[in-house]
């Protein structure tokens, strides 16, 4: 299996006040602005997943040439992961960019899926960490055959590659001939500091009112990391949130936290 691995941005870890702080070296965006997408503003989804859009016409695996691209984000159960919003501004965009250049390629999205839920934070862990808790639960739908076929994985950030390695195991068993992995950002350092991923996630959202600001705005689109950090923030919190936004935001992460019994997981967390 070809495999080829782009991103629009990357984190460089720059001394400050004697701590590494991460810094995107682009202009298109910032910390702040990422760490709002992981909890859900759909709007920098929409930015990021057009950009991503773009990259097919860069890939070198001549993806263009294909009939048929399959793409999917990262593996969840139920409640989606940040990066799943990323894939209808990137089917829009992809199929844009293909009628750019005459190509006929058309972008088909399919979901990989989880057995379970992982009970470890997985952002906060170290490099040895993440080797030994990596999940080996992924599983394709019944009956998709992808023999030959070109796939495109969608994620927010590569850190330590062990994700994209697990995914890679599971997409060459199957079969298929290509994948392109496409990143919003890419952390060069990060199997010597992978809790990068933690600090940059929370550095726009550390409270409820955060949440609440964010899940009251236009296109907002709940996700998994919400839905575990309002639970980790007690019962309470939970009430105070569901009173303050709209209300099939708050039936949406119901749903999600009963679908994946996320209250027990949030529970079984260090």
């Amino acid at each position: 299996m070809n495999t080829t691995s782009m991103h629009l941005g990357e984190v460089n870890l720059v001394q400050s006040a004697g701590e590494l702080e991460p810094v995107v070296a682009q202009e298109f965006t910032d910390i702040a602005e990422y760490s709002r997408f992981k909890f859900g503003d759909g709007e920098v989804g929409n930015k990021y997943g057009s950009m991503l859009g773009g990259l097919v016409l860069a890939d070198t695996v001549e993806l263009l040439g294909n009939d048929e691209v399959l793409v999917a984000s990262s593996a969840y159960r139920v409640a989606p992961p940040a990066s799943e919003s990323l894939l209808a501004p990137f089917l829009v965009a992809a199929e844009r960019a293909a009628k750019s250049v005459d190509a006929d390629t058309s972008f088909t999205r399919f979901k990989i899926s989880k057995a379970k839920m992982a009970t470890d934070n997985y952002a906060s862990m170290s490099f040895a960490e993440r080797s030994q808790t990596l999940q080996h639960d992924l599983m394709l739908p019944e009956g998709l055959d992808l023999e030959g076929k070109h796939v495109v994985i969608l994620d927010d950030i590569r850190v330590t590659g062990l994700r994209e390695a697990a995914l890679q195991r599971l997409l060459e068993e199957a079969g298929v001939g290509d994948t392109s992995f496409y990143y919003v950002l890419n952390v060069p350092d990060g199997k010597a500091y992978p809790q990068t991923e933690a600090v940059i996630n929370i550095r726009s959202v550390r409270t409820i009112d955060d949440i609440v600001e964010l899940a009251c705005q236009p296109g907002f689109v709940p996700n998994v990391r919400l839905c575990k950090f309002i639970l980790s923030q007690g019962p309470q919190e939970l009430e105070r949130f569901c009173a303050s936004v709209p209300a099939e935001v708050c039936d949406t992460v119901l749903h999600y936290i009963d679908a994946d019994n996320l209250a027990e997981v949030v529970k079984a967390i260090p």
